[in-house]
């Protein structure tokens, strides 16, 4: 399994490493800008070809284009560390750095956002249901909006709450009738159908409906999400009394690296299975 450059670090090292990387892609930019400026400048000067000024201000617009696509792609890798190395945990004291270094009120709900998955990774659903109950009504962007329902959905059916799914259920139709949902968002809306069908198979016990979605699911998700998958694959098994199958399964999720709560249930659910043999 893939890891990132974050793997090995302490949430302070994680920090400082990407503050080092937004600091060089801040400097490159800016030692580029002045480059062209000079050289579109000299040009200007020289030939009296004044429209080179146009060429000049797309260059600097492509510059700031690669800037902010560099910044979006340094703070995906930091991500990564839930997503990819599985560790909810350090990416719990991550976010506390940053916010601690950046407490922009403009962030407050993306940072609840991600605090809330986070503490679901860690089996905290107290703590998830209260960073979401936290968040403001203030945003009109649609793939905020989704992803916001799609983490109440795991709150809800994490807790059982059967009439929070089906308000989420409806939230999730009125978001794609009345906002306008960009293109690539497109895939993610079908996961998110995917996760609340495979959520409806489990509390009705349809365990082949389970495996079927959720393999399904495995062979396009990230990691943690595909060690999630691979849990709900182990417990629709065990339902159906295919324990070679489900141990198998998790067997694979008790041995994933990082802090995920599915993996401490992994380990009980085999001891358990070792004491019934």
């Amino acid at each position: 399994m893939k890891e990132t450059k974050y793997i090995n670090l302490s949430p302070k090292e994680c920090i400082e490493l990407y503050k080092a990387e937004v600091k060089r892609n801040k400097i490159s930019s800016i030692v580029t800008l002045v480059v062209m400026f000079c050289v579109t400048f000299g040009l200007v000067m020289t030939t009296k070809q004044y429209w080179l000024n146009i060429i000049g201000m797309l260059f600097a617009f492509a510059v700031y284009l690669t800037y902010k696509g560099r910044g979006v792609k340094a703070f995906d890798d930091l991500k990564n560390i839930y997503f990819v190395d599985c560790d909810p945990e350090k990416w719990l004291k991550v976010l506390d750095f940053l916010l601690e270094e950046n407490p922009d009120e403009r962030y407050h709900n993306t940072f609840c956002m991600y605090r809330a998955d986070a503490y679901f990774g860690l089996g905290e659903y107290e703590n998830m249901r209260s960073n979401l109950s936290s968040m403001r009504d203030e945003t009109r962007d649609a793939a905020f909006e989704m992803s916001r329902i799609a983490l109440w959905e795991n709150y809800f059916f994490k807790v059982g709450d059967e009439k929070g799914m089906n308000f989420c259920l409806k939230e999730f139709m009125r978001i794609r009738n009345e906002m306008k949902i960009p293109k690539q968002m497109q895939s993610a809306i079908h996961e998110m159908e995917d996760i609340r069908n495979l959520h409806r198979s489990i509390l009705k016990s349809d365990w082949e409906e389970t495996i079927r979605i959720a393999e399904r699911r495995m062979a396009t998700s990230i990691p943690a999400m595909q060690t999630t998958y691979r849990f709900y694959i182990a417990r629709a098994y065990r339902a159906l009394g295919r324990l070679d199958r489900a141990k198998g399964f998790f067997e694979i999720v008790a041995e994933t690296r990082g802090t995920l709560y599915i993996k401490k249930v992994a380990k009980e659910e085999l001891a358990k299975m070792e004491v019934s043999s």
